[in-house]
C-alpha cells in the first residue's frame, strides 16, 4: 500500500532522489521509533508497524517540501560559477568573510536565484533554505579539497616516485580553480625532498652540538650512560653529606637519636613518640607560662590574705560550717569583680535600674545571712521548707535544724582549738 502511494505521488524530476530519501529516512525513523517506545515499556506489535508508520510521515513531509519550494534539479555549472561571483561566500582569507551579514545577503541572494518562491516563504523556512544551500557549498570546498589530493596522490599507496600513477580528477575540477589558494597540499615530491634534506642535515651535523632537533634521534653509548647515571649519583651523595654538616647542631643531636629510637620495640614506638611530643610541648611552653603563672598564683595568696579565707586554703582545718563558707565565697566574689564594677558604675550609658543594682552590690554585702528569719526557724534552710527547730549554734546562737548540725566529741574540739 506504502509503495503503491509513493509511486503515484512522486512525479518530479527529483523522483529517485527522493524515494532514495524517503528509504533511508523511514529506517532511521522506525528504529528510533521503536527504541523509543521499549524505553518507555510498551508493547510494540512489529517493526513493520513502526516503519509503515515512519514512512507515510516521511513521504507526506517530502510531497509538502516538492510543493512549497519547487524543488528543480540545479544546474552544478550554474551553482559553481554564482558562489565564485560572491567572495563572501567562499574566501575565508577576505575581512568581508567574518562579517555577518553580509555573507547573510550573499547567500539570500544565491537561495533567490535558485528557489523560485523564496521571497514568499516565511522568515523560518528561508533561514531552513539557505542553511540547506551553505551546505552545498561546503560540499564543494570539500570536493576540491579531495580532487586535490587525488590528483597529486598516486592509487598505490605503496608506490612514489615517477613510476606512481595519479588518480582520476574530479568532473568539475576545472571550474572550482577559484579555490586553489585556501588549500596548499604539498605533493609527494616535496615531501620525499624535504626528508632528503632532512638526512643530510643529520649526517654532516656535530657530535656535541648544544642545539638538538626534535625529529633526529640521538643514538646513545650504554657505556656513557652508566658513566652519567654513576656521576650524578656521586654528585647527589656529597651534596647530602654537605647539608648535613652545614646544619645546625639541633639537627645533628637528632639525626644521632635515630639509631637508639630504631632499636625499641614496635608496639612501644607510638608510646615513645608521645612522650617526646609531650615533653618537647612542656619545654616549648615553659618560658611562656611561668610569667603568668606566678603573677596569678601571688593575685591569689593577696586576695585569699585580704579576704581571711582560712577555711579555703586550710587543709587540716576538719570543722567548718556551710554558713562560714558561703560568706567567705561571697566575699571573694565581691573583691575579685570589684575593680569592674566600680568601672560599670562610672559609665553614663548604663540604664537606671543597672546603676542602682550595681551601686547596692558595690555599697552593701548582699547573702544567705542578708535577711534575718523569725527565732525558731533554721537559718540556712530555704523559705520553702521553713523547718522549726530549738537547737542553736555554739558562734553564732543561729537556729539550726538537724540537717545543719555537726556532732564534734570534746577531745576533737579541743584538738581544733589548739590548732587555730
Amino acid at each position: 500500500m506504502i509503495k503503491r502511494s509513493s509511486r503515484h505521488i512522486f512525479k518530479s524530476a527529483h523522483e529517485a532522489r527522493i524515494r532514495a530519501f524517503v528509504a533511508i529516512q523511514t529506517r532511521v525513523y522506525a528504529l528510533h521509533a521503536l527504541y523509543k517506545e521499549r524505553s518507555k515499556g510498551r508493547e510494540v506489535r512489529s517493526r513493520h508497524h513502526c516503519t509503515a508508520r515512519a514512512s507515510v510521515a516521511i513521504i507526506v513531509y517530502c510531497v509538502l517540501r516538492v510543493y512549497w519550494f519547487k524543488m528543480e534539479p540545479f544546474d552544478n555549472d550554474r551553482i559553481i560559477t554564482e558562489i565564485n561571483s560572491r567572495p563572501t561566500t567562499w574566501n575565508s582569507l577576505l575581512s568581508e568573510y567574518s562579517n555577518k551579514v553580509l555573507n547573510r545577503n550573499a547567500w539570500d541572494e544565491l537561495c533567490q536565484i535558485f528557489y523560485n518562491n523564496f521571497n514568499e516563504i516565511t522568515n523560518k523556512e528561508k533561514t531552513w533554505q539557505s542553511l540547506n544551500f551553505k551546505k552545498s557549498g561546503r560540499v564543494l570546498r570539500t570536493l576540491i579539497k579531495e580532487t586535490k589530493r587525488r590528483t597529486i596522490t598516486p592509487v598505490n599507496n605503496n608506490a612514489s616516485g615517477s613510476g606512481a600513477k595519479p588518480r582520476r580528477p574530479y568532473i568539475y575540477s576545472n571550474l572550482l580553480t577559484f579555490l586553489d589558494p585556501l588549500y596548499q597540499i604539498r605533493s609527494p615530491s616535496q615531501n620525499d625532498d624535504a626528508a632528503l634534506e632532512h638526512d643530510q642535515d643529520y649526517d654532516f651535523q656535530k657530535p656535541h652540538s648544544p642545539k638538538k632537533s626534535k625529529k633526529t634521534t640521538k643514538h646513545e653509548d650504554p657505556q656513557d650512560k652508566l658513566f652519567e647515571a654513576l656521576t650524578t649519583n656521586l654528585k647527589q651523595s656529597k651534596e647530602a653529606n654537605n647539608t648535613i654538616l652545614s646544619e645546625n647542631p639541633d639537627t645533628l643531636f637528632l639525626v644521632s637519636l635515630a639509631k637508639d629510637f630504631s632499636a625499641i620495640k614496635e608496639e612501644f614506638k607510638l608510646e615513645a613518640k608521645a612522650d617526646m611530643i609531650n615533653l618537647i610541648r612542656k619545654y616549648r611552653n615553659m618560658g611562656q607560662s611561668s610569667r603568668t603563672l606566678h603573677e596569678n598564683r601571688y593575685q591569689g595568696y593577696k586576695v585569699a590574705i585580704e579576704c581571711r579565707l582560712n577555711c579555703v586554703y586550710a587543709r587540716n582545718l576538719r570543722v567548718v560550717s556551710a554558713f562560714k563558707k558561703r560568706g567567705v565565697l561571697w566575699a571573694l566574689a565581691l573583691t575579685l569583680s570589684q575593680t569592674h564594677i566600680q568601672r560599670r558604675s562610672t559609665m553614663q550609658t548604663i540604664s537606671y535600674p543597672l546603676q542602682q543594682i550595681i551601686k547596692r552590690f558595690s555599697e552593701t554585702e548582699p547573702g544567705p545571712s542578708s535577711t534575718e528569719k523569725p527565732d525558731g526557724i533554721c537559718a540556712l534552710c530555704p523559705r520553702r521548707k521553713n523547718r522549726k527547730t530549738k537547737k542553736t549554734s555554739v558562734t553564732c546562737k543561729k537556729f539550726l535544724c538537724t540537717e545543719h548540725t555537726i556532732t564534734i566529741c570534746a577531745v576533737c574540739k579541743a584538738s581544733s582549738y589548739d590548732e587555730d
